[in-house]
């Protein structure tokens, strides 16, 4: 996807899931790329159990549709690092504080 591409991005997906034989689906959009992969990461859908992926209705292929869900899982844990050093800064800070009021 280019940056020049136009948003909203309307998805559509078919899925199954490992524990349940009948496939389901999932409709969303996005204004951009950013919510489009934190969508993506609250389906907890992964690229194994897709059947069918569209976007704006145009059908994605199997490579796509792995490279897109490659993007949210990095996406994923660039996030989790960053709310991991957030909370270690903000642990830091509150140690702190209590140091300089017991002094």
């Amino acid at each position: 996807m280019s940056e020049k591409e136009k948003w909203p991005k309307w998805i559509y997906i078919i899925y199954q899931e490992e524990t349940n034989p009948e496939p389901k689906s999932y409709t969303g959009s996005a204004p951009n790329r950013t919510l489009l992969k934190e969508a993506l990461m609250r389906t907890k859908i992964n690229a194994d159990q897709v059947i069918k992926f569209t976007v704006d209705e145009e059908r994605l292929s199997r490579e796509d549709i792995e490279k897109t869900f490659r993007s949210v899982e990095k996406y994923k844990k660039e996030r989790d690092e960053i709310e991991k050093r957030k909370k270690a800064e903000e642990e830091s800070k509150n140690k702190d504080k209590r140091s300089r009021t017991k002094s």
